[in-house]
């Protein structure tokens, strides 16, 4: 019994995964349901594009393209080869960054690469970040605009992990961040666009981030990110995606497209910290990277004499 190709459709349409399907000409053919939810955007939207335009919305963890390893008339994947790429970051209809994880099977006729689908697999764990930010609401700690915990939520997250960190000596950092130019843009854009703006970065530094980091709005353009069992050189690592992620994002107003960049401070914490001393620490830092130009990483080092400076 033949199989009718809207029967293929109906199971592709059925996937969890994410389904881009390149025909020959190098132009998507199909775009599935999934890939619908993980991009924000609608078939009609992506299906008959070519692969360059799709492939471009692909960057890694550095902010560098993977354009050409998403195109198989621009790649070297050969004929019998399935590529894997383990984590990349897609860049969402709304502006910001997706985590994902890529295959890449290559569609041959006599030994000749004619086409290539795509499995794309959502890595933001949205169930589970849903039910989540419902729990947050009902407890009075979640920012609306950007869907993040806020800054009540925050401060028992420091808390918290400054009494973890006295007692199993579990190390953390703490990063300030704040969006540049935000007050020019007050001045140029309406509220909607700054609330878009927000959510872009916001939703963009959580999908960066690993599951048992926390990121939360603070306020105004102001964020807040813990993380956990770093060491400063790791702190920087983190710090610094987050930075060239933001970089790479874009908000698309009309025909017109909104970059923005962020400035980012950081301190790991020690165990005789108070958490007034690891806030103001982590914003001095932003706020030198500001003072630098802004779109700069400023990680405080802990001299030998640090204690002298902490809130007693």
């Amino acid at each position: 019994m033949e199989i009718s190709m809207k029967s293929y459709r109906k199971v592709l349409d059925n996937l969890f995964d994410a389904i881009c399907i390149v025909d020959e000409d190098g132009k998507v053919s199909y775009w599935n349901a999934a890939a619908e939810e993980m991009s924000g955007y609608e078939s009609s939207e992506i299906v008959g594009r070519r692969c360059e335009d799709i492939a471009s919305m692909y960057i890694d963890k550095n902010g560098d393209s993977l354009a050409k390893t998403f195109c198989p008339s621009s790649s070297s994947q050969k004929s019998d080869e399935v590529q894997i790429i383990e984590k990349a970051f897609f860049h969402h209809k709304e502006g910001y960054r997706v985590p994902v994880a890529v295959r890449i099977l290559p569609i041959t006729y006599k030994g000749s690469i004619v086409g290539a689908v795509q499995i794309i697999r959502d890595l933001s764990s949205n169930i589970t970040l849903e039910q989540i930010m419902r729990q947050l609401e009902q407890l009075a700690m979640y920012d609306p605009i950007t869907e993040l915990p806020n800054r009540k939520y925050i401060e028992q997250n420091i808390i918290a992990r400054l009494a973890e960190l006295q007692r199993y000596g579990w190390v953390f950092g703490t990063l300030f961040i704040s969006i540049d130019e935000f007050g020019n843009m007050k001045e140029k854009f309406e509220k909607d666009i700054l609330n878009k703006i927000l959510r872009v970065v916001a939703m963009t530094m959580r999908n960066t981030l690993r599951p048992f980091d926390v990121v939360g709005r603070w306020r105004d353009e102001y964020f807040v990110v813990v993380v956990s069992n770093v060491a400063e050189e790791q702190l920087q690592i983190v710090a610094e995606r987050l930075r060239r992620l933001v970089e790479n994002s874009t908000i698309t107003i009309g025909d017109s497209e909104i970059r923005t960049t962020i400035s980012v401070g950081g301190t790991i914490a020690s165990e005789r910290d108070k958490i007034d001393f690891v806030l103001r620490k982590a914003s001095e830092q932003m706020l030198q990277a500001k003072e630098m130009g802004g779109n700069i990483v400023s990680i405080a080092s802990r001299p030998e004499f640090w204690e002298e400076y902490q809130i007693p």
